[in-house]
């Protein structure tokens, strides 16, 4: 669009015609023209703001000139000049909305200058909303073009996620397979000989039931997160003490058989909405992975506790501990935590069942004598509380 307006004056009378171009000179360029020919070749080259068109002109009515202009530029200004009398032909123009404003001859310069001012204005707020229009238009085009390759994109990533991810699987199940189904068959080899007496044989029995356990756990840990990531929760209210009760009844019969010591506290005393088995199995994968860190004579803690809002289930242990360079991506699939043998899926099953029940889970601080403490926090109705369960302190109960 042009910094100066461009005017066009379409009038049969000489003398009329150069008045207007005279009138309007000092406001922008003008041009005129006597015919209708001369008239649609300007309209077409020039390109003007606003087009003055008397009714009378040879070869093209006014509002035929007029109509032509608006198919060529629909924001142009357009203004019909007719003598005294000709008031049909104005009504039928306006009606058809082919007039933005009507002057009679001899048209009064005032007027003409406010009429074509304002037009002008409006010409060309219209045009550059149209040039906006059309810019935002193409960058949006252009934005759902680059959207559209992101999801491509993020398809390819996603597929390569999937597949990487049943690599790592795959290999692990084959790397913690491997050791279980070693003791099996080399127990299978000795049993088959008969060479082994009574002692020997229930410490072999002993040991193959030791490794036909840990197989269980890890198909336990896939389909839980199987079950996590595909089913919604089955809710009930449920005492938050029994559920880590049940899970701590299992732990102790484990911690048995490895000489470890399970202490519990639980002082939750409260009834939530909870999908039962979940939060069993996630309390169980914390437990399996506290006496998978400890050696004879360790000790465990799960403890529970009553909040303001909120019910904290805090389960610790005295083991080695899980290096610094594990912490940051704990609870990712496949995060290992420093420790051998395990799927790495434990912890986000844990994370996964808990931010399913609108919960926290985090690796606590700790004190003296204790290594290793997740505590999970349960939201519930806001009621006054107990002390909540810390992991300081826990070595002395």
């Amino acid at each position: 669009m042009a910094d100066v307006p461009h005017i066009l004056v379409v009038d049969p009378d000489d003398d009329h015609r150069r008045l207007l171009l005279r009138t309007l000179s000092h406001m922008a360029p003008v041009e005129g023209a006597a015919t209708g020919d001369e008239a649609r070749a300007l309209l077409r080259e020039a390109r003007p703001e606003v087009v003055i068109a008397d009714q009378s002109v040879p070869g093209a009515s006014g509002i035929e000139l007029l109509e032509l202009a608006a198919a060529l530029d629909p924001h142009v200004g357009r203004i019909l000049v007719t003598s005294f009398g000709d008031t049909a032909v104005t009504i039928e123009a306006i009606d058809a909305r082919l007039v933005d404003a009507h002057l009679s001859k001899p048209c009064l310069p005032h007027q003409l200058r406010l009429s074509v001012a304002s037009l002008v204005d409006r010409c060309r707020l219209a045009r550059e909303n149209a040039r906006l229009l059309t810019d935002l238009r193409g960058k949006n085009a252009e934005l759902e073009r680059t959207m559209e390759r992101l999801r491509q994109t993020q398809r390819r990533v996603i597929e390569a996620e999937r597949l990487d991810a049943i690599a790592r699987m795959s290999a692990m199940l084959a790397h913690d397979f491997r050791g279980p189904l070693s003791v099996i068959q080399s127990g299978a080899t000795h049993l088959s000989r008969g060479d082994l007496d009574v002692a020997e044989g229930g410490e072999l029995g002993q040991q193959l039931g030791e490794e036909a356990a840990r197989m269980q756990r890890l198909c336990d840990e896939l389909v839980a997160t199987t079950r996590a990531s595909a089913q919604p929760l089955e809710l009930r209210r449920i005492d938050v003490d029994d559920v880590v009760h049940g899970a701590a009844a299992v732990l102790a019969d484990e911690a048995g058989r490895r000489g470890v010591e399970l202490r519990t506290r639980l002082e939750a005393r409260s009834v939530l909405w909870l999908d039962a088995d979940r939060l069993r199995r996630a309390i169980l994968n914390l437990g399996y992975n506290a006496l998978e860190a400890l050696p004879e004579g360790g000790h465990v803690w799960i403890r529970s506790g009553r909040g303001a809002d909120h019910v904290r289930i805090v389960v610790a242990d005295d083991g080695v501990g899980i290096p610094e360079e594990f912490r940051e991506h704990l609870f990712e699939p496949f995060a290992s935590a420093g420790k051998c043998g395990g799927t790495g899926l434990g912890l986000a099953v844990v994370k996964k069942v808990v931010e399913d029940h609108g919960g926290s889970v985090r690796l606590a601080k700790t004190a003296a004598g204790v290594s290793t403490a997740f505590q999970i926090d349960l939201p519930e109705d806001p009621e006054p509380g107990e002390p909540l369960p810390a992991a300081d302190g826990l070595s002395g109960d």
